[in-house]
Order: C-alpha cells, then sequence, then structure tokens
C-alpha cells in the first residue's frame, strides 16, 4: 500500500495535477465567482509548474512541499536538496548560452529591434541547433527554468551600471516573462497587455476570441 501510494504521489505531481492546497483552491473559487475563465482557464496545472520551477531554484524554501521534503529528511530530503543543485547547475549554463546568442529568451525590449531580430531567422525562447532554432516551452518545468535563466542574461545585457547591481529587479522581470509567456497563460496576458495599452493590444485581445 505504502508503495502504491509513491507512485499516485509521483504520478500526480509529474503530470502537475497535484492538489493546490488552501490557497490554490481560493485562487478557483474566485475565478469562478467573477467568471473569468475566458481569461484563467487553467489554475491547476500553471499552479504546479510555478511550484516545480521554484523548487528548482535557491526560491525552493519558500514552497511548502520542498519544506515537507527538507524535515522528513531521508531520501525525501535528499532529492529536494538535489532538485535545487540540479536546477541551479541548468541555469548558470544556459545563462552563459545566451550571453553566446546559442539560447534565446524574449529578446529585445525594443518591439521594433525585436521585429527585425525575427525577420531575420531570430526566434523567442529557442535553442539554436546547427544554425537553426528550436522552441523549449513545452518542456516543462526545464523549459520555463530556461526560459528564466535566458531572460536574466538578456536583462543583464541591457542594465546600465547603475542598475548592474538591482538583480532581485532582475530575477523578478525574468521569472514574469518566464511565466506569463506560457500557452496557458496568454489569456490573462493579453488581458493585462490590452489594460495597458489599449490602442495597441486590444484589437489583438478581441481578435483572440
Amino acid at each position: 500500500p505504502e508503495m502504491i501510494q509513491q507512485i499516485f504521489d509521483a504520478g500526480t505531481r509529474y503530470t502537475f495535477n497535484a492538489d493546490m492546497g488552501d490557497k490554490g483552491h481560493a485562487v478557483q473559487v474566485f475565478v469562478r465567482k467573477w467568471h473569468l475563465e475566458f481569461v484563467v482557464p487553467f489554475i491547476r496545472t500553471p499552479g504546479n509548474i510555478a511550484k516545480e520551477l521554484l523548487r528548482m531554484t535557491p526560491a525552493a524554501p519558500f514552497i511548502k512541499e520542498w519544506r515537507d521534503a527538507i524535515a522528513k529528511g531521508g531520501i525525501e530530503g535528499d532529492r529536494a536538496m538535489a532538485e535545487v543543485m540540479v536546477g541551479s547547475a541548468i541555469m548558470s549554463t544556459v545563462f552563459a548560452f545566451a550571453l553566446n546568442g546559442d539560447i534565446s529568451g524574449a529578446g529585445d525590449p525594443d518591439p521594433a529591434k525585436r521585429a527585425v531580430a525575427m525577420a531575420a531567422g531570430w526566434q523567442p525562447y529557442s535553442v539554436k541547433i546547427n544554425g537553426k532554432w528550436y522552441n523549449y516551452q513545452r518542456l516543462q518545468p526545464i523549459g520555463t527554468l530556461v526560459g528564466m535563466a535566458s531572460d536574466v542574461a538578456n536583462v543583464w545585457e541591457h542594465m546600465n551600471e547603475d542598475e548592474s547591481d538591482q538583480v532581485p529587479k532582475m530575477l523578478a522581470v525574468a521569472f514574469g516573462n518566464a511565466i506569463t509567456s506560457q500557452t496557458f497563460l496568454q489569456g490573462f496576458t493579453n488581458l493585462i497587455n490590452a489594460i495597458s495599452d489599449p490602442n495597441r493590444f486590444g484589437p489583438r485581445l478581441v481578435q483572440s476570441f
């Protein structure tokens, strides 16, 4: 019976179907109460992906499941520590490749320059292999981790000397880009863009429906 429960727990975790807890349920109730399903159709999957992403970064202690695993010790505690170490190693490696231009993030913050780069064959959130770009976003949660590291490198390149010490701000921007670029959050992202710049993004929001 214990093995069966472990298999079930692993299956729900690695398919991003684990229970969201009280906070997650509160978000689900809020969305349903205000009929926001057309903007945020999925909650459990993106919520669990975000948790898995954070469990592979130094921000892991903010996740209750990670803290519980550490407190339990043994194999679970070792696995929790390994997740952080492997995730941090992946981010460090991706950061170096992103600076060299072999892995892309969101791209240049200037829309005009970004459009020129895309016209020349560049592709956001992709890895370049033999001169061709391949999107990595569907490889979750690693895809989001890679995207965040790429965005950190991208923001780092565009920071001036006065901003170079604002690491928390840089990480926040990168995390926001990596999360909101996911397909299951496009409705929410499009709505926020339309509210902030209705002339530019309003027609696109209407068209998407």
